[in-house]
C-alpha cells in the first residue's frame, strides 16, 4: 500500500518480484531511488503510473532505473475511470474517445485550441447508465497535441497534464509570464 513504510513495500517487493509494477508517480520514484540505493531489487518489464501527475524528472528516474520504454502513464478520475493512456511510441496520452467525451475548455466552458492549456475539462461518460455524467466539470488543465501519434490509433493525444487547478500554484516567470508548480 502507499501508506506503508518504504522499508515494507521494499521488502514485500523484493519477495513478491513483480512483472508489472502500478504506483503513483511519487511512489515509483521513492522505489526507483530505494532500487539505486541496492534495496530494493526488482526488475518488472512494465511500470504503469497514474493518479497523480508524472514530472518529466520522475519519469527520467524511473527509465533510469528500469528502463527506456518500460513506464506507461494512465491518465483517469474518479468519476470516469481511465480517460487516456500512453501507447509504445511515449508520444502522449491516447484519449478513451469510444469510452468518454472529453472537451477542454477555458473558465467559460469555450473550446481552447489544440497546443493550449485549458482551465478545466467537461466529460460526457458514455458506459455509465447507473449514474450518466454528461458535461461534468473536472478542474484538470491539460493540452491537447496538434498532431497525431505515430504509432497511427485515431484517437486525439493529451501532451501535458498539469493536475488539478486547485492544486497548481503560479509564480510570475523572470522571462514574462508564469510558471505553475503543481
Amino acid at each position: 500500500y502507499a501508506s506503508d513504510p518504504v522499508e515494507t513495500m521494499v521488502a514485500r517487493l523484493n519477495s513478491w518480484q513483480p512483472e508489472i509494477l502500478g504506483a503513483y508517480p511519487s511512489i515509483a520514484r521513492i522505489l526507483a531511488n530505494e532500487q539505486l540505493a541496492g534495496r530494493l531489487r526488482i526488475s518488472p518489464k512494465y511500470v504503469f503510473t497514474g493518479a497523480e501527475v508524472l514530472t518529466e524528472e520522475t519519469r527520467r528516474r524511473i527509465e533510469e532505473v528500469w528502463g527506456k520504454g518500460r513506464l506507461f502513464d494512465i491518465y483517469g478520475a474518479t468519476e470516469s475511470g481511465m480517460i487516456a493512456a500512453e501507447c509504445v511510441y511515449h508520444s502522449g496520452l491516447h484519449l478513451f474517445e469510444d469510452q468518454v467525451i472529453f472537451e477542454v475548455v477555458d473558465r467559460e466552458n469555450r473550446p481552447v485550441p489544440a497546443g493550449v492549456y485549458g482551465d478545466k475539462l467537461l466529460i460526457t461518460v458514455l458506459f455509465n447508465h447507473t449514474q450518466p455524467l454528461i458535461r461534468y466539470e473536472l478542474s484538470d488543465s491539460v493540452r491537447l497535441a496538434d498532431r497525431q501519434c505515430p504509432c497511427g490509433r485515431p484517437f486525439a493525444l493529451i501532451t501535458d497534464v498539469q493536475g488539478r487547478i486547485e492544486n497548481i500554484l503560479r509564480f510570475p516567470a523572470a522571462s514574462g509570464g508564469e510558471v505553475p508548480i503543481d
